[in-house]
C-alpha cells in the first residue's frame, strides 16, 4: 500500500492506496508494508510523527517510511482489481462490522 500507488504500478510494482489512519494497525498486523513519502501530503496522518513512531517501522529515511512487521508478509497480488466500493465495503466491515451494496443494482437502487 503507498500513497504513490500510481506510479508504483506504473513501474510494474502492484500497490493499492494508502489505508485510512484507522486501518493503519490492522493492515500492519495482516502483513501488508505501507510505503509512505513524506512530500506527498497525503495521507493527512503522514505528518503525525507521534502516530508514525507507534507503528512498526521497517525503514525511514527523510524522503519515506516503509511501515509494515518483518516476519509477516501479505502474498502479492499480480494485479490490483478492487474497485471503489469494493474498498468502501472493506472499510465500513473492518471498522463499524457493516456491509454496504457494491453490486450497481443496490447503489442506484438502494437494494430496492
Amino acid at each position: 500500500m503507498s500513497n504513490v500507488w500510481p506510479y508504483l504500478n506504473y513501474f510494474n510494482v502492484t500497490a493499492e492506496s494508502s489505508p485510512r489512519k484507522e486501518l493503519v494497525k490492522y493492515y500492519i498486523n495482516n502483513g501488508y508494508r505501507i510505503l509512505l513519502f513524506y512530500n506527498e501530503g497525503e495521507p493527512s496522518y503522514i505528518l503525525d510523527k507521534k502516530f508514525l513512531k507507534s507503528l512498526r517501522t521497517i525503514k525511514e529515511t527523510n524522503e519515506f517510511i516503509l511501515l509494515g512487521d518483518k516476519g509477516k508478509c501479505y502474498p502479492r497480488e499480480d494485479e490490483y482489481v478492487y474497485n471503489y466500493l469494493y474498498n468502501l465495503n472493506q472499510t465500513t466491515n473492518i471498522l463499524y462490522n457493516y456491509s454496504i451494496g457494491t453490486s450497481a443494482k443496490e447503489v442506484i437502487f438502494n437494494d430496492y
